[in-house]
C-alpha cells in the first residue's frame, strides 16, 4: 500500500468538527495515514516534491509538477493548503493529461517558472479546484493549451471558470452534465472520452 500526501503542517482540533458534515474520525485516520499506519498494517507515505522520480510511477509516464517545497512553507504561513495539492502530468501515446489538484495561480506560477512552454502542452487538462476561477491561470492554460478540460463538479460554482477555459479554445466537460467521465488514450494517441452512459461525448485523432 502506497499514501501519497504533501509534506504540510495542518491541524484541527475535535472542536472544529462541531456541527460540520466532516467527521472528527476522518480526520484521525487520515493522520494514522500520515504516519503510515492502518488498522491491520504499515503503508509507504510518499511525500514528494516537483521533479522526484520513482520506480514505480516515472516509467508509468507520471511526473510530479507541484508543490515545491516554498510552495509548502507558504501554505502553512497563509494556513490555506490548496496550494499544497498535487499536480501530477500524465504522458502516454504522445498524449498528455494534466491533474490540477487544488492547485490556485501562485502553485501555476511555479510550474510555469520551472518548465518552458514546451513541456507544459497538454492534451487534456482536469481543472483545478473543481473548476473555480481560483483554480484557473490564464498564463498558465495558455502555455499548457488543451483540446478538453474536464470540470469534476456537483453544482456550478458561483466563480465558474468554464468561459475562460473555453476562450483558450478548449472543450469543456463536467461531470454536473455528464456524470462519471471516463477517458481511454490508445498507443497511437487517440482519445476516446465518455460520459456515465458509455456514451462517446468527445474524442482527439491519433497522432
Amino acid at each position: 500500500l502506497n499514501f501519497w500526501d504533501t509534506a504540510h503542517a495542518k491541524t484541527f482540533d475535535e472542536a472544529k468538527f462541531d456541527k460540520s458534515r466532516f467527521d472528527w474520525n476522518d480526520w484521525l485516520m487520515y493522520q494514522r495515514l500520515r504516519l503510515g499506519k492502518t488498522r491491520d498494517e504499515a503503508v509507504s507515505v510518499h511525500n514528494k516534491l516537483i521533479g522526484q522520480t520513482g520506480d514505480f510511477w516515472t516509467p508509468d509516464g507520471l511526473s510530479v509538477w507541484s508543490p515545491t517545497s516554498e510552495l509548502l512553507e507558504y501554505c502553512d504561513k497563509q494556513e490555506n493548503w490548496n496550494n499544497s495539492s498535487y499536480v501530477i502530468s500524465l504522458a502516454f501515446g504522445g498524449r498528455r493529461v494534466v491533474f490540477g489538484g487544488d492547485a490556485e495561480k501562485p502553485a501555476w506560477d511555479s510550474i510555469e517558472s520551472a518548465y518552458d512552454e514546451s513541456a507544459l502542452k497538454c492534451d487534456v487538462l482536469k481543472a483545478a479546484h473543481h473548476g473555480r476561477k481560483s483554480g484557473y491561470s490564464e498564463t498558465a492554460v495558455e502555455k499548457m493549451s488543451p483540446s478538453i478540460v474536464v470540470c469534476s463538479v456537483g453544482k456550478k460554482p458561483e466563480t465558474d471558470a468554464a468561459a475562460e477555459y473555453r476562450s483558450h479554445g478548449a472543450r469543456v466537460l463536467s461531470t454536473r452534465y455528464h456524470g462519471t467521465i471516463r477517458m481511454v488514450i490508445w498507443e497511437d494517441g487517440e482519445v476516446w472520452v465518455y460520459d456515465r452512459a458509455s456514451t462517446q461525448i468527445a474524442a482527439l485523432p491519433p497522432l
